[in-house]
């Protein structure tokens, strides 16, 4: 009885081994989701970086700002015209699969 439960067991493997490598992912939907998450990675590198940009420039603008702070009306009147508001960076919303 343990020899057909053993048998059993490793024809029960077999099958269950032949299923996995015919349905499972293949290599190449492997490769498809690996570019594509590396797209995802890019996207998201590139809007970190436009972000980290337009802080520094909003910095530098309130640096500057502050420059006028005890200046004359006029001065700090010109310093606020030179402020602006730096770009939002939206969210690329590419997900990976």
């Amino acid at each position: 009885m343990n020899t057909s439960l053993g048998v059993g067991l490793l024809i029960g493997g077999i099958i269950g081994i032949f299923i996995g490598a015919t349905f499972g992912p293949s290599q190449k939907d492997y490769e498809r989701a690996v570019g594509q998450c590396n797209v995802v990675r890019d996207d998201y590198v590139s809007s970190l970086e436009r972000a980290i940009s337009n802080v520094e420039e909003a910095n530098n603008q309130i640096g500057d700002a502050q420059g006028y702070a005890w200046s004359s009306y006029n001065e700090m009147g010109e310093a606020l015209d030179n402020l602006y508001e730096v770009n939002e960076v939206d969210d690329p919303q590419t997900t990976c699969y």
